[in-house]
């Protein structure tokens, strides 16, 4: 089995990004050891096939991820973010009898508050149940696909949602566009489609401990930053001792 473990890591110029370059490297030396682990590729992304910082949000990985022909000859992918740091004792996703497996978005960025007028104004629109969207809402900086559900997501994105995306610097300017369907980012999108689907998703309830896996998120001011380096080299002593 060819296995691909993929990160994106695009040079942006938000203000929420600043700081970003010093949190990827850290993230990336981790999931190179996991990767090496499972005995996957491990590919970091760095030109942009849709990201242009003039026009849009960084919010279009997912996108990239899933059209880009290159990636086609691998029998698994597992996508995680660039600012998570994965411990030895995380799991071989590509092990699993599921077409897709994924963390739930509970207590992240997909559940800010200020967010759930909107989602929830979503779900109504198109006639989601509200519990079985929320408990099976996957956050997508960690999923991992077998060929065939990326082959069936490649096909179920529509184009024309990708060129709003493409062409849009600031979300909120994207609900404010009565033509666009789907709120917030291209997770809710994809989680749409996912709900809809056929496609048998298994959901992993991990607790984010410093020996499995840990999710950075918050502003990239340097107390933060310090502390990622400190949580980074902690895990990289874990990966040493793991191999001795």
């Amino acid at each position: 089995m060819k296995i691909l473990v993929w990160q994106y890591n695009v040079k942006s110029n938000r203000p929420y990004d600043q700081g970003f370059e010093e949190i990827a490297a850290c993230s990336i030396q981790t999931v190179a050891r996991y990767a090496e682990k499972i005995g996957a590729d491990h590919i970091v992304e760095t030109t942009p096939t849709l990201f242009d910082d003039t026009k849009n949000f960084p919010g279009v990985d997912y996108f990239t991820f899933m059209q880009d022909s290159r990636y086609d000859k691998y029998d698994f992918h597992i996508k995680f973010d660039a600012d998570f740091l994965i411990g030895p004792k995380f799991p071989d996703l590509s092990k699993t009898h599921y077409d897709l497996v994924g963390i739930p978005g509970y207590g992240r960025s997909a559940w800010r508050d200020d967010w759930y007028e909107t989602h929830e104004r979503t779900w109504e629109n198109f006639g989601l149940d509200y519990e079985k969207w929320r408990e099976n809402y996957i956050l997508a900086g960690l999923c991992g696909f077998t060929r065939s559900t990326k082959e069936w997501l490649k096909e179920a994105i529509d184009d024309e949602i990708v060129e709003l995306f493409s062409n849009c610097k600031n979300p909120a300017m994207i609900q404010r566009d009565k033509s666009f369907k789907w709120s917030i980012t291209e997770q809710s999108y994809i989680n749409y489609l996912l709900y809809h689907s056929q496609l048998k998703i298994q959901v992993l309830r991990y607790r984010m401990r410093p020996d499995m896996l840990i999710y950075h998120a918050g502003p990239r001011i340097p107390e933060q930053i310090e502390r990622y380096k400190k949580l980074t080299a902690e895990i990289l002593e874990m990966w040493d001792a793991s191999e001795n």
